[in-house]
């Protein structure tokens, strides 16, 4: 039986010197890949 698992990579650079907003940018794109049905999400 195989098994398949769907990896997201995601490659954004953080908002220029803006903690909060970086990580609000990090937070919508982890949301928009588990949307897609992502097992794995890295960010290289």
């Amino acid at each position: 039986m195989a098994k398949h698992c769907r990896i997201a990579v995601i490659q954004q650079p953080p908002v220029f010197l803006n903690l909060n907003a970086s990580v609000e940018r990090a937070c919508a794109l982890i949301h928009e890949a588990s949307g897609q049905d992502a097992d794995f999400i890295v960010f290289p």
